[in-house]
């Protein structure tokens, strides 16, 4: 791998704390979207009370709104850097709210 970096694997960015740029926490990785197929490549990591409902699909069975924009998305390009289980984001990162979209989920 480039740069002598070991590789991250999924399942340890779950449960992994993000904070803004200024150390902000801003939440835990509950759910993590991928691209489709073939590369499976990361998209965004999701973040918030949302997130764990949608990871066991429990929104998509209902149609409560509210509960729908609790959740938030973060993209990859927004990630400055990863220690151990500490993701930062980058100054100028957005946090999106999240949807109902039915992509990949790890």
């Amino acid at each position: 791998m480039s740069g002598g970096r070991p590789p991250i694997r999924l399942a340890d960015l779950i449960g992994s704390t993000i904070v803004g740029a200024d150390g902000t926490r801003i939440g835990h990785v509950v759910d993590i979207e991928l691209a489709a197929a073939p590369d499976y490549r990361v998209r965004c990591l999701e973040v918030g009370a949302a997130g764990w409902l949608d990871r066991l699909d429990l929104l998509r069975s209902t149609k409560h709104q509210r509960l729908a924009g609790e959740g938030s998305r973060i993209a990859v390009e927004a990630i400055d850097r990863i220690d151990g289980f500490t993701i930062h984001l980058k100054p100028d990162a957005m946090v999106s709210p999240g949807d109902d979209s039915n992509e990949q989920r790890h």
